[in-house]
């Protein structure tokens, strides 16, 4: 089935405001993508409903991450629409003095409210995960909670 040109952007848009929020470490706004009754599968966990989820993550937020949203598709289904999205990740854990870099998918599921469309589910796959010499990244700064 065919997203309309408009959700086809709504959507992209919430996955972009997704990266966004990771890479500021904006809790508000990344709640704000989540539907209420909503799952994230991450590589070794299930977390359910937006509280849990937003909880959860905040656990798990490196010290510095920037995602870079690099290509995606979504479409229509009986119930909302479904995607998949691939993702680059830089990322620093707390405590560590080298950066991991990541090549990730998300596979989702999306429900519209409103206008808007919110993440019903989200699957996790790490394609690539490579630990790296912090600071190999010359003129960027991550941006972080404290910044």
């Amino acid at each position: 089935m065919a997203l309309s040109t408009a959700d086809e952007f709504r959507i992209g848009e919430l996955v972009v405001r997704y990266a966004d929020a990771v890479t500021r470490a904006d809790a508000v706004q990344w709640a704000g993508t989540w539907a209420a009754e909503s799952t994230w599968h991450l590589r070794t966990s299930t977390v359910t409903g937006r509280g849990a989820i937003v909880a959860r993550w905040l656990e798990l937020l490196p010290s510095s991450i920037i995602q870079l949203v690099t290509k995606g598709w979504a479409e229509e289904t009986a119930d909302g629409a479904r995607g998949s999205w691939n993702i680059l990740e830089i990322l620093r854990r707390p405590g560590a003095d080298r950066d991991c870099l990541q090549v990730v998918t998300y596979t989702d599921r999306y429900v519209r409210e409103g206008d808007r469309w919110l993440f019903a589910e989200r699957r996790l796959t790490v394609h690539y995960s490579q630990e790296t010499p912090a600071g190999t990244f010359t003129g960027w700064e991550p941006i972080g909670r404290d910044a």
